[in-house]
């Protein structure tokens, strides 16, 4: 009996056992901690790379409805124009610093397209006029030497691509009312 009350009474290395596995228990706290803060920071960076690809694929459609309204207030008839045929490359302001020879048509769709450079995304830009018709209410004035307005419909498709494979495209339906 004496024997069994001795080994009981016995804790010369517990506190190094306990001790031992509260550190094990800290270190395996503490990698958990650094994976997912390093998780939070790969995605954190995928998110905002996402993000420039987007806003530059928002950018990329105001400088289609530049030249869209470059080409119609400059062109004799807005209502019979084609955004094609070399008109983008009389385009003013920062749009001309793109290379002309990369503003063509699509082969498939015949839409002419931009490809001008935000930032560090390459963009590809689509411009379709695809509908023109009268506002409600406009008519022609009869007897006299003036139009009826007309609105001209136009989709553009703008699409950007950046590094680690960021995507952005923003596609719009843009109108453009004669004045």
């Amino acid at each position: 009996m004496r024997y069994i009350l001795h080994i009981g009474n016995n804790e010369k290395g517990s506190t190094l056992i306990i001790s031992v596995l509260i550190l094990v228990l800290l270190t395996v706290i503490g990698i958990a901690a650094t994976n997912t803060s390093t998780i939070e920071v790969l995605i954190s960076g995928n998110d905002k790379l996402a993000k420039k690809a987007f806003y530059a694929a928002d950018g990329g459609t105001g400088y289609a409805i530049r030249a869209i309204e470059d080409i119609m207030e400059n062109s004799g008839n807005a209502a019979n124009y084609n955004v094609g045929d070399g008109n983008l490359i009389r385009l003013t302001g920062e749009i001309r610093h793109v290379d002309p020879d990369q503003q063509r048509d699509d082969p498939i769709t015949n839409c002419p397209f931009l490809n001008p450079l935000i930032d560090l995304y390459n963009m590809t830009i689509y411009i379709d006029r695809y509908k023109r018709k009268y506002p409600p209410g406009s008519s022609a004035e009869f007897g006299g030497a003036s139009y009826a307005k007309v609105m001209v419909y136009h989709y553009i498709n703008s699409g950007s691509s950046g590094p680690t494979n960021s995507r952005g495209k923003v596609e719009v339906n843009y109108k453009w009312v004669t004045p």
